[in-house]
């Protein structure tokens, strides 16, 4: 029985470091967020918003219409505004460690890849869109996986006629201090 709990301990040992690999997710749902106790502040006529749990702030740009709202399919949730061709939000400061982060929008029922997400290491220069395996559409969500890194984030509507509210993003932060090889 002491060999049993030996190999066990052992084992649970070993797996350690794998759950610091695994890091921890930062959820912000907006309209949650939005509800008491804040934890999210809102200014410029909600074009700017500051989480203030982690500082991650969230500024929108494109048309007036482009901002913090009431979501255009149900009208009910706080949401990020994307309803005009150009509309966007860029979030910053970059977010350290990040591995992948999912977002979530209305219309639900909808899948919308008319929503092009850029990275930036600087803020200024944003690149070519995330495309291929970095990338997925489904229903309600867009999953990303970009490399990990620390991203400033660019989320843009690249098609007027697919009004999105976004609704929340998930992120993922790896929390590691492993040695990167890179070739």
């Amino acid at each position: 029985m002491k060999r049993i709990l030996r190999y066990l301990g052992a084992l649970l040992f070993a797996g350690m470091p794998f759950s610091v690999i695994l890091g921890e997710k930062i959820t912000h749902n907006f309209q949650v967020m939005n509800t008491e106790p804040r934890t999210i502040e809102f200014k410029s006529a909600n074009k700017y918003a500051r989480s203030t749990t982690d500082s991650i702030t969230y500024t929108c740009g494109g048309t007036s219409a482009s901002k913090f709202g009431l979501d255009h399919v149900y009208n009910s949730a706080m949401s990020i505004n994307l309803l005009n061709y150009g509309d966007y939000v860029i979030i910053s400061p970059a977010i350290d460690n990040l591995r992948g982060f999912d977002i979530f929008y209305e219309p639900a029922s909808q899948i919308i890849n008319t929503i092009q997400v850029y990275l930036s290491t600087d803020g200024i220069s944003w690149g070519e869109p995330l495309t291929g395996e970095n990338i997925t559409y489904t229903k309600g969500a867009i999953n990303v996986t970009p490399p990990s890194g620390s991203y400033q984030i660019k989320i843009v509507d690249t098609n007027g006629s697919n009004d999105t509210s976004i609704t929340g993003i998930d992120y993922m932060i790896e929390n590691c201090n492993c040695f990167r090889y890179v070739p």
